[in-house]
């Protein structure tokens, strides 16, 4: 549905967005954090920003600015966790994981990812994943669900790497994984990244964990018992 045109991305990208040119800036100057609860309308703003296209890969259909405003107005943030990406203070990426069950132990949730264009192809997309994964499986989630439209091969790819397993319904592609239990290493990495990102937020701070993002893979999540 999307066809990159990588010249396009670099003449119409900000300033200082990073290009698929110089991927690696995308992460070394970008953040990740999880939205506070009164930082709802970052998340609204990065979505309305998103192009047409890239709207109808997230919501899986076609929508317009208002479907958008009703969305994040109606959201509970009582059973969902916002990961957002950084770049100069303004999310440009977010990772969203809802779940279905109170206490979410061995329960089911979903994931759904948004990034946009200039700051696509640069590993954010796979990083806001793995973040993801690892609250689901810090919270003891049996099942973890991610939809996306058939013609989203990017998608796929990336659910692919992290081992899902893929259905494909009509015009519908659900993955399905099924994140291993909570560990102490699991846990210390989201309690680190939690409060590196409070640090950062008190006193002014560049985030300490802005490194560039390497390629993720199911092990990363998965294989630290």
């Amino acid at each position: 549905m999307i066809k990159q045109n990588v010249a396009a991305s670099i003449v119409n990208a900000p300033a200082n967005a990073p290009t698929v040119a110089g991927s690696a800036l995308a992460t070394l100057y970008g953040s990740f954090r999880k939205l506070k609860a009164g930082e709802r309308d970052l998340l609204r703003e990065h979505l309305l920003r998103l192009t047409p296209d890239d709207r109808c890969l997230r919501f899986c259909s076609v929508v317009g600015s208002e479907h958008i405003e009703h969305y994040c107005a109606r959201s509970d943030d009582r059973h969902r966790i916002i990961v957002g990406y950084f770049w100069g203070g303004v999310v440009r990426g977010a990772g969203e994981i809802v779940f279905f069950a109170r206490p979410a132990w061995r329960g089911t949730c979903e994931i759904a990812l948004s990034v946009e264009q200039p700051y696509q192809r640069c590993g954010v997309g796979a990083e806001l994943l793995r973040r993801l994964l690892v609250i689901a499986r810090n919270r003891g989630v049996a099942h973890v669900r991610m939809l996306c439209v058939r013609d989203n091969r990017r998608m796929q790819r990336l659910a692919r790497k992290f081992d899902a397993n893929l259905r494909f319904v009509g015009s519908e592609v659900e993955g399905t994984l099924y994140p291993r239990g909570p560990s102490t290493a699991s846990l210390l990495e989201e309690s680190w990244h939690d409060g590196a990102a409070v640090l950062a937020f008190v006193f002014g701070l560049r985030h300490p964990t802005e490194l560039p993002v390497r390629k993720a893979h199911s092990e990363d999540v998965n294989s630290v018992t």
